[in-house]
């Protein structure tokens, strides 16, 4: 009795201090903005294709990446800490892949851009967060 007691004093210790550190807000994130735009190759929506932002020459988002996954229609939501919260305010180098469905034993297929426009030193085009709702326009790959 006296286990199965300090056993569940234990558990009910730890829950009691779960809230606690998942409830708290987190100090070190910035705050982001809806950011949102069309990818298009052609004509056609370049669905499966993952954006990116890349800071450029900004030390408070080194480290942050906000992407996005281009859904049927062509649109895409970017996400930074959690999904479709945005982006932080910063100027950003936006790349582009489209991975192939994967190879065996490969958790992401080869790019089939081939990496034409995953270099943040040739941007597919720089963009500029801001507060409030930012739209990224439509984007056309040839």
């Amino acid at each position: 009795m006296t286990r199965m007691l300090s056993g569940c004093c234990a558990a009910a210790v730890v829950l009691s201090l779960m809230p606690t550190g998942c409830s708290r807000p987190r100090s070190d994130r910035l705050e982001t903005y809806p950011a949102s735009g069309f990818l298009l190759l052609g004509d056609k929506p370049a669905a499966g294709a993952q954006v990116q932002l890349n800071p450029v020459d900004d030390a408070k988002l080194v480290g942050l990446y906000p992407h996005a996954i281009v859904q049927r229609d062509g649109s895409f939501q970017l996400t930074t800490y959690k999904t479709h919260d945005g982006a932080p305010a910063g100027t950003y180098a936006l790349t582009v892949t489209w991975p192939l469905p994967p190879r065996p034993a490969r958790e992401v297929g080869p790019d089939r851009f081939q990496g034409r426009y995953a270099d943040r030193s040739r941007p597919v085009s720089q963009v500029r967060i801001g507060a409030g709702e930012n739209s990224l326009g439509t984007i056309r790959l040839e």
